[in-house]
Formats: structure tokens, C-alpha cells, sequence
């Protein structure tokens, strides 16, 4: 005798169906087991930060004065900008300079002024870019004394600022350093002045007849150079 045996292969359908119900299984188990997740942090209030700024951890001081300076506009921003000048770790003073910079407060530039002595090349030259940035008469003074700076990326930097920027309020300022006694303050003061003051070559003109036969030569060649421009 013959059995004929029922096909008991799943079909397609069945098969779609049982994976579905699996699927919803599982989900409903992961739904019951799994943690809740986990809220996000707070945001630190600004008497946190403030505190953060004694942290023994430089990377959280530099991290709060930057919350405080950028995003939160702390009524003490300044403050804490200028202190962190004076901070033990080269990052944080070089951060505070461009915060600074940032902020363009001229009570600022007499802090910046000493940190343009930093040991470390890279917070010099952030500072002296800050001074730069504030852009008042006091900024020229600083820069102009830079350019005798012991430190030849000081010198660089402030010579660059000074005759690639506009401070035409500080005309005059400028105009007294064109009889300084050191050579390199009396040609970038010439070069400042034409730059603020396109029309005024005089300043350069006369460094035609400069004791300093260097600074003839480079005086000639600027002038040159102006007038195959116009």
C-alpha cells in the first residue's frame, strides 16, 4: 500500500509571514530589555565654566575660556581672556591672544604688548596679529616698537600688519616714526603712510636721502614699483 504524504515545504508566503512574526518578536523583546538611553549632558552654566578656568586640566581651561569668549559672551569675557594671557600651558596663552583679537577691546593690548615676548614663537605671533586686529593708535605704537623686537617673527609680522592693514586714525602716529633711529621703523612707517594714504609719497621720497644707504635702495625700488602700478 501506497501513503501519500502531505508536501509540507513552506511556501513563499508562509515563509514572508513567519519571518515578519519573528522580526516583530524580537523587536518587542529588544523594547523590553534594552536600557533606556541615556539623557544628554547639561550644558554647563557659566559660573561652571568660570570654575573650570582653576581646572588643573589645560584642555578644559581653554575649552571654557573659548564657551565663555565665543558663544556665551560672558560679561567677563575680557577678564579672563587677559589672565589666561599668563596661563602655564603655551595653547591656552595663544588662545586667549586670538580671543582677544577677536574681542578688538584696546584694554587688552597692553597685556598682548608683553605677550608678544612669549618664549614660544607661535603665541608671539598670535599676539602680535591681535594687536593688530584692535586697530587703534595704540596698536600702531605696539607694532612699530615691534619691528626692534629681539624676535625676527615679531619684527615679520608686525611689518606685514602694518603696511598690508588700514589705520588711517594713526596717520600721525606713523608720520613720528619716519624719523625714528632705528632703519626698518622709518621705511615700514613710509610704507604704512602710502598704504593708508595712496597719494602721499612723500614720506618715501625722502628716504631717498636717507644717512642709511640700504634704506635709499629700498626706497628707490618701493617708489619704482608704485609707479609701474599707477
Amino acid at each position: 500500500m501506497r501513503f501519500h504524504s502531505t508536501d509540507m515545504r513552506a511556501t513563499p508566503r508562509s515563509r514572508a509571514r513567519l519571518t515578519s512574526i519573528l522580526i516583530s518578536l524580537l523587536v518587542a523583546l529588544c523594547a523590553t530589555t534594552a536600557p533606556a538611553a541615556a539623557p544628554p549632558p547639561a550644558e554647563q552654566t557659566i559660573e561652571e565654566l568660570t570654575e573650570t578656568l582653576e581646572s588643573p586640566d589645560s584642555l578644559a581651561r581653554s575649552r571654557a575660556l573659548t564657551k565663555l569668549v565665543q558663544e556665551r559672551k560672558a560679561p567677563g569675557s575680557l577678564k579672563y581672556a587677559i589672565a589666561a594671557l599668563k596661563d602655564p600651558n603655551w595653547y591656552n596663552r595663544m588662545n586667549a591672544a586670538r580671543l582677544l583679537g577677536e574681542l578688538k577691546n584696546p584694554e587688552a593690548l597692553e597685556g598682548l604688548a608683553v605677550t608678544m615676548k612669549d618664549d614660544k614663537w607661535n603665541v608671539r605671533e598670535i599676539a602680535t596679529e591681535a594687536v593688530g586686529m584692535i586697530g587703534v593708535n595704540r596698536s600702531v605704537e605696539i607694532l612699530l616698537a615691534a619691528l626692534k623686537s629681539p624676535f625676527p617673527d615679531v619684527k615679520v609680522r608686525a611689518s606685514n600688519i602694518l603696511t598690508l592693514s588700514k589705520f588711517p586714525e594713526a596717520l600721525d602716529v606713523m608720520r613720528k616714526a619716519l624719523s625714528d633711529e632705528n632703519p626698518i621703523v622709518r621705511i615700514t612707517a613710509a610704507l604704512a603712510i602710502q598704504n593708508n594714504a595712496p597719494k602721499e609719497l612723500s614720506p618715501l621720497e625722502k628716504l631717498l636721502e636717507d644717512p642709511d644707504p640700504a634704506l635709499r635702495e629700498r626706497a628707490a625700488f618701493f617708489l619704482e614699483r608704485l609707479k609701474k602700478n599707477d
